[in-house]
């Protein structure tokens, strides 16, 4: 999201905190803040937010390292685009020609000692650093000169890093030392955006050494992004979920739908799965695209469970369509295999045994028979043979009828012109 308005969540009262403690943040040296969350869960929302809160106050830089291709040009943009904040931001102190030079020749200090330049048949090497130090000058002396600059300055500066967590395990590294080493200078804030779980994993791989405790040793203040209250994300699914409906049914479309079921998925399904914003938008995009094509052919409720799964298991949601026959056989008579196998995914049982109760040991009789075939097509389940395939709807075979279609040949039968029904017949028989 990009502003308030759109704050489904309520971000806002956390954001807010986050940019008091940044305004009473006084100190000169280099701070280190990290904002910590799942793919999905928000980080760049609730950065959006306080960026928005605090932009009167601070300068901001933001520096996505992800749309780079290798370490010179992070390094390249980094300092270019601190450049950039330096020379147009509504600082009082006036702007330093030389504190651009020194930045820049720092920039190449830091370029590897050799880069090979391909141009077709020819690769040419040079020295970067031969072509911009000077005798006398030392690394120490241009850092110190710029950290003396943005020490003065009557503003901080708020640097932004999102999507750490997409780089390579090399690329993750050096974000923390260009951050923790390289430019660690007086006045710089550092917000870095990442999932921990996959930044310590990445730093654990290229340092070899325990991810946590290096982090420890990088960011000085971790924020987790707030979990949202499980009302708040069911409330935003189901409003997502009742304009699909309602328009589907503006165009006359009849939706089946077992009350009963979708009961329990709320109850039983939606806190296990459904956590982020992300899940609910990657279900949704699904749902837009693909039941709308047999919204007349499938019951809703068993439609949502099958995307469920599809999006949190993608291989399970094959099996289910590769293996058709062994999903419908009744508990005792499945094979010791696939008994192991569904066994295996036990993290979503409670998907597949509201999808197939067949599946379900100790089953009453009663229920059972309620998704059995012979069920005058009222409730098209997955469980139904004759239905079955139509919940993959791109994957329908040709000779597959649609509901609509077959409702408009019905209609023939009872019309008193028996050349409609005979014409309707012999346009299904093509």
């Amino acid at each position: 999201i990009k502003d308030i308005d759109n704050d489904k969540l309520n971000f806002l009262p956390f954001a807010q905190k986050v940019v008091k403690g940044i305004k009473n943040y006084k100190q000169d040296e280099t701070f280190i803040i990290s904002i910590e969350g799942k793919w999905g869960s928000g980080k760049t929302s609730l950065m959006n937010l306080i960026e928005k809160e605090i932009k009167d106050d601070v300068e901001i830089m933001h520096f996505n390292p992800w749309l780079l291709t290798d370490i010179r040009q992070v390094i390249k943009l980094f300092f270019d685009e601190l450049i950039k904040v330096l020379c147009y931001g509504s600082f009082k102190a006036k702007w330093n020609e030389d504190i651009k030079k020194d930045i820049k020749t720092l920039a190449n200090i830091l370029l590897p000692d050799n880069i090979n330049v391909d141009i077709g048949l020819i690769k040419l090497g040079y020295k970067p650093k031969d072509v911009f130090i000077k005798n006398d000058e030392s690394l120490e002396k241009i850092k110190s000169r710029i950290n003396e600059y943005l020490k003065n300055l009557d503003k901080k500066i708020v640097i932004i890093v999102d999507d750490i967590d997409r780089l390579t395990d090399e690329e993750t590294e050096f974000i923390f030392r260009l951050t923790k080493g390289i430019a660690d200078f007086d006045n710089l804030i550092y917000i870095l955006l990442y999932d921990k779980s996959i930044v310590t994993k990445s730093l654990q791989t290229f340092k070899k050494e325990d991810g946590e405790k290096y982090l420890e040793k990088i960011v000085q203040y971790s924020l987790s992004v707030p979990k949202p209250h499980r009302l708040t994300l069911d409330k935003l699914l189901f409003q997502k979920l009742d304009e699909i409906i309602e328009n589907l049914k503006k165009e006359d479309n009849q939706i089946f739908f077992d009350t009963n079921k979708w009961s329990s998925v709320v109850i039983k399904v939606l806190n296990k799965h459904i956590l982020t914003v992300r899940d609910i938008n990657s279900i949704i995009n699904i749902l837009s695209f693909e039941y709308p094509i047999v919204v007349e052919d499938v019951n809703f409720t068993d439609f949502f469970l099958l995307t469920l799964l599809r999006v949190k298991n993608n291989n399970l949601y094959e099996s289910v369509y590769e293996n058709k026959d062994k999903f419908l056989l009744d508990e005792k008579n499945i094979e010791d295999n696939f008994r192991t196998y569904l066994d295996e995914q036990k993290e979503f049982k409670n998907i597949l045994e509201l999808l197939f109760p067949n599946l379900q040991k100790n089953l009453h009789p009663q229920l059972a028979s309620k998704y059995d075939i012979a069920n005058d097509h009222k409730n098209k389940y997955l469980t139904d043979i004759y239905y079955f395939e139509n919940y993959f709807s791109l994957s329908i075979s040709e000779d597959k009828l649609a509901y609509k279609n077959f409702k408009e040949v019905e209609n023939t039968v009872f019309d008193a012109n028996f050349d409609n029904f005979r014409n309707k017949i012999l346009e299904l028989d093509k």
